[in-house]
């Protein structure tokens, strides 16, 4: 068992499993220090508006957002200072994500026909092509679309059964050569939530492992690491856990939401808010160190709320969400 001075360990708890333990974290100082720079506004709202959720695009040069209530998602090309409206299917913006390539955002959009809700899943086109779905109207999809790591497949849950779905298979329409990728990585798996546990899919040899098992409670926002060896999420009631398949412990942040990871697959980024009740009072930013349970807090100098923290693909810049005026902000971040 590994014995760290910033973390305490608790009992094995029967909803791990019996398996592994909980680290409940401690605030203490990263081995390796984060200094976050004055945020600048990226993208500035309109009246009433919130804009929220920031997923940065493989390759830095765009960032996707939503607004209010996960309806529609925007994109800004940080380049040329565009912003366009990708779509603006309600509940689009919630748990959207790129296609490993940046070509295309995989989303489970909904609508409600005679009182009941349905849900899509939809891939839309970054360059505002034909929109492909892999399900026009469905009332039993459980949780996320997720993308395989080389983007040929689209990964879904429905009627309790995991799907993949080939791109190629599931349009007539022709679909760009750079949406299948080769640099993923290996073995190629895929996460997601499956009757209250986090299952891992071996995409090659076709094989299936519980990673976590939540007794059923509601678990989502999960994080998946670059290398796909460690992951983040939430469970409803508990805050946030973290598992690498380095060691044996698993951490709990109580409070911690919507992680997101560094390019190194060590370190990721979260933020613990805090609410009346009725709205957002405070968000503060961590990062967190998965292998020896060491936290810092980023935002000691920032007097707004931070929330939805989204790191760059070269780890350089964080982006994230004041849900106080509604603007999407942009601060450098480097290693001291």
């Amino acid at each position: 068992m590994l014995q760290k001075k910033t973390t305490r360990v608790i009992k094995p708890q029967k909803w791990l499993m019996g398996l592994l333990f909980i680290v409940i974290m401690q605030p203490s100082v990263l081995a390796q220090s984060y200094q976050l720079h004055t945020p600048r506004v990226l993208i500035e709202s309109d009246p009433g508006v919130v804009y929220s959720t920031p997923k940065w695009s493989p390759n830095g040069q765009m960032l996707a957002f939503t607004a209010n209530q996960n309806k529609g998602i925007f994109i800004k090309n940080l380049d040329s200072g565009e912003v366009f409206k990708l779509t603006d299917d309600a509940n689009a913006g919630f748990g959207f994500s790129w296609s490993p390539d940046g070509d295309f955002i995989l989303a489970r959009p909904s609508f409600f026909e005679n009182r009941r809700r349905y849900s899509q899943i939809k891939v839309y086109p970054v360059n505002q092509g034909e929109e492909i779905y892999l399900q026009q109207k469905a009332r039993n999809i459980q949780g996320l679309p997720f993308w395989a790591p080389d983007g040929s497949r689209v990964g879904y849950i429905q009627s309790n059964e995991l799907h993949l779905d080939k791109i190629k298979d599931i349009s007539r329409q022709k679909k760009p050569a750079s949406l299948i990728r080769q640099d993923h990585p290996t073995p190629p798996l895929v996460y997601y939530f499956q009757n209250g546990k986090i299952s891992q899919y071996n995409l090659t040899a076709k094989t299936h492992k519980i990673i976590q098992d939540t007794e059923s409670r509601h678990a989502f926002n999960l994080s998946v690491s670059p290398s796909a060896n460690a992951l983040a999420w939430q469970v409803l009631g508990k805050g946030m856990f973290v598992w690498h398949s380095a060691i044996e412990q698993h951490i709990h942040i109580p409070g911690g939401e919507r992680a997101d990871w560094f390019p190194d697959g060590e370190h990721l980024v979260y933020s613990i808010n805090e609410d009346d009740g009725y709205r957002i009072t405070g968000a503060e930013l961590y990062v967190l160190n998965a292998l020896t349970g060491q936290t810092q807090k980023l935002t000691n100098n920032i007097a707004f709320p931070a929330m939805s923290p989204a790191v760059s693909p070269c780890g350089t810049k964080l982006s994230f969400q004041n849900p106080i005026d509604g603007n999407i902000y942009i601060a450098d971040i480097e290693i001291k």
